[in-house]
């Protein structure tokens, strides 16, 4: 039999499975936490209740740690990594949130860890490993973001040019070998850019771009044209893909 006094100062009763718990009741000057408990990997086990001090933060449970400034209580290992977990970051007003990142030795993403700095400033990649900094540029603007040290880092250009993109280096057939960074770094305009091994440059509309040489560039039809789509179908009457005389213009 339990009992629960309401906001009214009345008293109810009433009755619970003998494997249940009653509410816990706390005297005046007290709250009620409500405890989780985990076990070693991470996963929550069981809660409970207890009454602490008014002005007194509640404990946590079993493999669980209290953060700050909030006071939450977490596991702490995740249960989806298995790894440890630390508190979530709680930046002041006067600071700017940073992620970096680390990496494997592959260049692999292997985690991300959240950091404050001064509002303004740069984000230490230094703190991530095998992380370095990048500078990087978009609308006018200048930022910095932390990359692998296997990354390509494109250079940051004067005002009237273009950064040239990363090498792609393909096989005979077509198979993508590696990437690499361009020798030419800052162009004119995209056509200036080298392609890859074994690759080609196509342009549509005013943009440049490379692809391998085995595969066909887009065709552009003058203005009293019009692009047609031939399909190739096989003896028994299944489409057998596109066609690759597709670049008659009528």
């Amino acid at each position: 039999r339990c009992s629960v006094v309401d906001t009214y100062g009345l008293t109810d009763e009433y009755c619970i499975p003998q494997s249940e718990s009653c509410p816990v009741v706390c005297s005046a000057g007290e709250r009620v936490c409500d405890i989780w408990h985990f076990n070693a990997s991470g996963y929550p086990v069981r809660d409970e209740e207890r009454c602490v001090a008014a002005d007194r933060p509640c404990q946590c449970g079993d493999f669980s740690q209290q953060c700050a400034p909030s006071n939450i209580c977490i596991p702490r290992v995740n249960p989806w990594t298995g790894k440890s977990q630390n508190c979530p970051v709680f930046c002041t007003a006067t600071e700017d949130s940073c992620y970096v990142p680390s990496f494997g030795a592959n260049g692999n993403l292997m985690s991300m860890d959240e950091t404050c700095v001064p509002t303004g400033a740069a984000c230490d990649c230094s703190k991530g490993q095998n992380a370095v900094s990048c500078n990087l540029s978009f609308g006018g603007s200048t930022y910095v973001e932390c990359i692998s040290r296997s990354d390509y880092c494109p250079q940051v250009c004067s005002a009237g040019q273009i950064t040239c993109p990363e090498l792609q280096d393909f096989s005979a057939d077509g198979r993508l070998l590696g990437s690499r960074a361009p020798r030419k770094a800052c162009a004119a305009s995209y056509s200036s850019c080298e392609c890859g091994l074994q690759a080609k440059q196509c342009t549509q509309g005013g943009f440049s771009w490379c692809i391998p040489k085995t595969l066909d560039c887009p065709v552009t039809c003058r203005s009293n044209e019009k692009k047609c789509f031939v399909y190739d179908f096989s003896s028994d009457g299944n489409w057998d893909g596109a066609s690759r005389n597709m670049k008659k213009c009528p």
